[in-house]
């Protein structure tokens, strides 16, 4: 599903590098929050750009502190949503469509 988006994601932010802390922060944010990390595996995009950085082409601070924060909002989201609905959350869609996937999460 999302790995097609792999390349060309790349692509673009090694073409405009400006972007490459936005998306890297979205895309964090992205893979941490519940249930949305399901249907975003954007860990192809996340660990491409980690080797533009390691190969010099993207800064690291920028990168790291987009990803760090965008993770950081996704867990606190997530563990937000996990509180307030505690044992309500799996009559919830998508979780009472597909009771599997509170498991996987």
């Amino acid at each position: 599903m999302f790995e097609e988006y792999v390349a060309p994601v790349t692509e673009f932010v090694r073409a405009h590098q400006a972007w490459a802390a936005p998306i890297v922060g979205a895309l964090a944010f992205a893979e941490s929050i519940a249930f949305l990390s399901l249907f975003v595996p954007a860990w192809g995009v996340l660990v491409a750009v980690g080797a533009l950085i390691g190969a010099g082409v993207l800064p690291f601070w920028s990168i790291w502190i987009a990803g760090a924060v965008g993770a950081a909002l996704g867990d606190w989201i997530s563990y937000s949503i996990g509180y307030h609905f505690k044992d309500r959350v799996h009559h919830m869609w998508p979780l009472n469509k597909h009771p599997q996937l509170l498991e996987k999460g």
